[in-house]
C-alpha cells in the first residue's frame, strides 16, 4: 500500500485477494462507496485520503495479489502518527494477529519507541518480520562516470543495520525483506500481478 495512502489515513486499511480490483471506502458517518477497476487509480486514491479525513477504513481487493485464500492484511497507521495512543492500539490488536510485519523506511534505524513496541510484541510471542520500505528512493552514487556506491549496496546496508540492532536488543536474528510499495502499487494499477513481494 503506497505511503501517501498509509500516512494520510488515520485508520486501518484491509487488503485481500479477489476476482476484481476494487476498493470499499467506509466513512465514520456510516456512508460507504465502492470504486472498481479503471476508476481505481493512484491519483483517485490519493485524492480520497488527502481530501476527506472522515474515513473509518478502506477495504482493498486486488486480483493476483499473492495473498492466499483466507489471509487478510491489516495495515494500521504508523504508531508515531497515533500520538501516544500507539501502545494501547498495539495491545488491542495483538491478540487478533498471527504475525507482525514491522515496516521501516530504508534510511531509518530502530529508536526508543520502536524498542518499546518490539518488546511488547516479543512478550506476546508473535513473530516479527521487518519490511524495509521505500527502496525505490535509493540511487547509485556516480563519480567520473563510474558507480562508487550502488543503490543495492545501500539497501543491503539498511538490512544489515536492522539485523545488527535487533541482535543487540534481543539476541535474535531478524528477518528483513526489502520492498517498494510504489512499484508494487503501479503494478496493481495496471492489473498486473506483482512478480513477488520484493520489488527491487
Amino acid at each position: 500500500i503506497p505511503d501517501h495512502v498509509r500516512t494520510a489515513c488515520s485508520t486501518s486499511i484491509i487488503c485481500r485477494e479477489g476476482e476484481y480490483r476494487r476498493a470499499k471506502i467506509c466513512y465514520q458517518n456510516g456512508r460507504s462507496e465502492e470504486v472498481r477497476s479503471s476508476k481505481l487509480t493512484a491519483s483517485y486514491m490519493k485524492g480520497i485520503v488527502s481530501g476527506n479525513h472522515g474515513i473509518s477504513r478502506i477495504e482493498l481487493t486486488i486480483p493476483g495479489a499473492l495473498i492466499p485464500e483466507g489471509l487478510c492484511f491489516v495495515d494500521t497507521p504508523g504508531f508515531d502518527i497515533l500520538a501516544g495512543a500507539g501502545s494501547a492500539s498495539l495491545r488491542n490488536i495483538l491478540p487478533e494477529l498471527d504475525m507482525i510485519i514491522y515496516v521501516m523506511p530504508v534510511r531509518s534505524r530502530l529508536k526508543g519507541s520502536d524498542y518499546d513496541y518490539l518488546k511488547m510484541i516479543m512478550t506476546s510471542g508473535r513473530r516479527i518480520v521487518f519490511l524495509l520500505s521505500q527502496i525505490d528512493l535509493e540511487r547509485d552514487d556516480n563519480e567520473a562516470g563510474r558507480i562508487i556506491h550502488s543503490a543495492q549496496a545501500k539497501i543491503s546496508a539498511g538490512i544489515q543495520a536492522i539485523r545488527q540492532d535487533m541482535k543487540k536488543f534481543s539476541g535474535l536474528d531478524a528477518d528483513v525483506i526489502p520492498v517498494s510499495a510504489k512499484k508494487a502499487w503501479k503494478n496493481s494499477m495496471t492489473e498486473k500481478a506483482p512478480a513477488g513481494l520484493s520489488q527491487i
